[in-house]
Formats: C-alpha cells, structure tokens, sequence
C-alpha cells in the first residue's frame, strides 16, 4: 500500500487519544492542525537526509573561472558530484572545504586547473556548490542528491519515501508534538518516540541501498 499523509496522521491521533479524522482538526487544542502537518513533513525531511531513499540527478552546466554554481531548488543533501571530462568520462569530485584547500593547496582561489578536484556544499551560501579549484573551461558538474519532497498535508497526499520507512517518521513527528512546550507535552513520550524513530533508522540503514530509486 501506498500511505498518505491522512493514514498516517489518523495513526498518530490514534496514539495520542485524539479523534481519528485523518488530521483534519484536534479535538484536544493541545495542538494545531498545522503543528502536526509540519511535524509529518519534518519527519518525512529527516528521513530524506540520513538515507537518500530516492536520489535525484542534475548536470549543471559550468562557468569558467567561477568557484561557485547553483545546486537545484530542491537540494536537500548532497550525495555525490562528479566532473565530466570532455571525452565524457566522470571524475568523481571528493568532499572538502576551503579550510582544507588552504592548507593543502594555498593557490588554488587564484589559480585555475583544466578540472576541479573537490567541492564544498557548506562554504557557498545555500543552495550553490563550490569547486577547488575553478576550472579553466566550461564543464558539466553531475549532482547526485536527496531532494526536498512535496509537502505533506491532510489532504491525502501520498508520502514520498518508500513505505517501509514511514512508520520511523511517524515516531519522529510524535516525539516533536511530545516535547513541544504547552500542555501536551511529556518529555518521557517523546522520548520512547524518538528511540523507536532511531531504531527504525538504524535497521533501514542496513538495507537502504535495495530501496533506493534513481531519477533522470
């Protein structure tokens, strides 16, 4: 079954006693019916960035001379990116940061090489990557990453991540509605909601590589 985001926001009314209606409205007022949406759409993030379920693909198209490019609207994580040689081989860029680069190779904001080396994700005001050093030519950087997944309502909108991995993110929600400050938290709930949430991340992690889709 495919489950949406009314399925699995009935099964946490259900958990916390309140009216099962598909999340339309809390009965209790301990919570807003946007709380909940933005806590299932939370979870379904989390789940994204610690096992890239889906993997989406990008070619981004390279200015010379120019460290930094735009990574796609929906970047969420960076998984791999690679250079495309002209003969149209890939040359996979390693990870790193201009600290390093610093260290290693003190030139490389000034000089330029026919291919990049590295890339940083965390030095270039987000959403852009930047590539040490800048290459002399035109060339075509291939970002393999977790994209940011449609937004989860009460609407019956069909979950993104694969079923499997939906009950973790419906035990990190309830833990963010649980410790919330107000009336309706308890912090010992929450926190066997967000063990049951990292036991589930734990035994996916063993066997996320099968679940994995690539997208053109």
């Amino acid at each position: 079954m495919a489950y949406t985001d009314q399925d699995i926001l009935t099964q946490m009314q259900d958990s916390l006693v309140e009216v099962p209606n598909g999340g339309t409205s809390i009965g209790s007022n301990l919570w807003t019916t946007a709380e909940w949406t933005s806590a299932i759409n939370t979870a379904q993030q989390w789940v994204t960035r610690e096992l890239w379920p889906v993997v989406s693909v990008q070619v981004l198209v390279t200015v010379p001379n120019q460290w930094r490019h735009p990574l796609p609207q929906d970047w969420l994580e960076t998984i791999r990116i690679a250079w495309e040689e002209p003969d149209g081989t890939l040359a996979p860029l390693a990870r790193d940061s201009s600290w390093s680069s610093d260290t290693l190779d003190d030139g490389w904001t000034y000089q330029m090489a026919p291919a990049p080396l590295t890339y940083s994700d965390s030095d270039a005001p987000i959403p852009q990557v930047q590539i040490m050093p800048a290459a002399s030519d035109a060339g075509l950087v291939h970002v393999w990453y977790a994209a940011i997944p449609p937004a989860l309502s009460n609407t019956g909108v069909v979950w993104t991540i694969p079923d499997p991995l939906v009950p973790m993110a419906k035990w990190y929600a309830l833990a963010q509605l649980l410790a919330k400050d107000g009336r309706g938290q308890d912090l010992p709930r929450a926190a066997a909601a967000k063990q049951r949430a990292d036991e589930g991340l734990m035994l996916a992690k063993l066997a996320v590589g099968g679940w994995r889709v690539g997208l053109q």
